[in-house]
């Protein structure tokens, strides 16, 4: 769907097409093999007011489903911890253009595709640890490759910045790992309507790594005087690039959550076999938090609650919560002192959140045989009905 931005206000007869003024197309393709995905579009759009014509020609995903490559080398029949090793790979690619529609197809304005491809190249594993814990480690590299670049200099009196052809790669990587496990503890109750009660914990501590990227052996990012006071400023040299730029930011987070289970054991009703049947107390009551360990200073970040019920199997109930283990000064802002060490609390409530919701519906009622003689056997009274409610409530108080 295309068209000049002066052609149907000099050649419609139709209002609506005399009015339009945005355009668009699309046209697509793709295919599925056993063990790898593409999919490639064409895309245009255009607005005959301003005269912008935005192209994408094309833009192409593919993909390699996840595969175990030492497992299919393994000819033991003994399975080794390596054989859970997982990879998979994808590799996404533009060419886009954003331009006025007489100047889109000239020789200046070819010049001004913006393109690019990013590979990434994602590795995974499993495997159990002391036979209790479970050992998950990550990593994943990504590879932007791009045909320009830019480069920025000083000539004395203003900060001049050029676009050089020439390819380029732009890499990062990041590596995580998470150890979790389960405790199971059970108190049984002799007397009364409870007659044990289950908890379920399952802690989970990980931790990720990213590096800067903006550190000098990488080469991505460069450092350029920017006035005539002799200040610099850094800046990337993809930061054109339509894939972005390797980040900056050196973290190494050390994530902990817990997470629990409250079930009950109770008499079933009407048994005289005196079975038992579980019934969730709390399906869900967990916690997390994070240590931030290259942070220069308040290295925690807000411990989470959350917790999911049921009651009556009717009424389910949800909670939120989070907590800043961090105080804050006279005039509201956060400082690196501990929470607990003025008022001996974990932490300073700053939000919180709480849902109840329930519904009630008619009960279908069996089909009966009727004699349709009587003309108000017809007429079905028992018109099936249902109630909703919810009630949310929040609270903030960030400072």
């Amino acid at each position: 769907n295309a068209g000049s931005s002066s052609y149907h206000q000099n050649n419609s007869f139709n209002s609506n097409d005399y009015l339009k003024n945005t355009y668009s197309s699309n046209v697509s393709y793709s295919k599925t093999w056993r063990t790898s995905n593409l999919s490639t579009n064409l895309r245009h759009s255009q607005n005959t007011l301003n005269k912008t014509v935005n192209l994408s020609l094309p833009e192409l995903n593919y993909s390699i489903n996840r595969f175990q490559p030492f497992k299919e080398l393994n000819q033991s029949s003994k399975s080794k911890w390596y054989d859970n090793i997982s990879i998979s790979y994808s590799v996404n690619a533009k060419n886009e253009i954003s331009a006025i529609d007489s100047l889109l197809f000239n020789k200046e304005s070819l010049q001004d595709f913006n393109n690019g491809l990013k590979h990434s190249i994602p590795v995974s594993a499993s495997f159990k640890a002391l036979k209790q814990i479970t050992v998950s480690p990550r990593f994943k590299y990504t590879e932007r490759w791009y045909f320009n670049y830019i480069n920025k200099s000083w000539n004395g009196e203003e900060l001049n910045t050029d676009t050089l052809n020439a390819f380029k790669r732009a890499y990062n990587y990041n590596f995580s790992t998470s150890f979790n496990t389960k405790l199971y503890g059970m108190i049984q109750i002799k007397k009364g309507p409870i007659r044990a009660i289950r908890h379920v914990a399952t802690p989970s501590i990980s931790f990720n790594y990213t590096p800067d990227f903006s550190q000098e052996r990488f080469g991505f990012y460069q450092v350029v005087q920017s006035d005539t006071f002799g200040k610099t400023q850094s800046y990337s040299i993809f930061q054109n690039g339509i894939y972005g730029s390797p980040g900056r930011t050196k973290s190494g987070n050390i994530s902990f959550t817990l997470a629990n289970i409250l079930e009950a054991k109770v008499p079933t009703k009407n048994d005289s076999l005196n079975t038992l049947k579980k019934v969730k107390i709390l399906e869900s009551f967990g916690l997390s938090t994070a240590y931030n360990i290259f942070a220069d200073s308040m290295n925690f970040s807000l411990i989470q609650l959350n917790a999911r019920t049921k009651l009556f199997n009717t009424l389910n109930l949800t909670f939120g919560a989070s907590y800043d283990p961090y105080s804050i000064s006279l005039d509201g802002q956060r400082i690196n002192r501990f929470y607990f060490s003025e008022y001996y609390k974990p932490g300073r409530l700053t939000s919180a959140n709480a849902t109840a919701n329930f519904s009630l519906r008619s009960i279908a009622k069996k089909a009966e045989d009727t004699d349709y003689s009587n003309y108000w056997d017809y007429v079905d009274f028992d018109i099936p009905w249902n109630i909703n409610i919810n009630y949310t409530f929040r609270y903030n108080k960030p400072i």
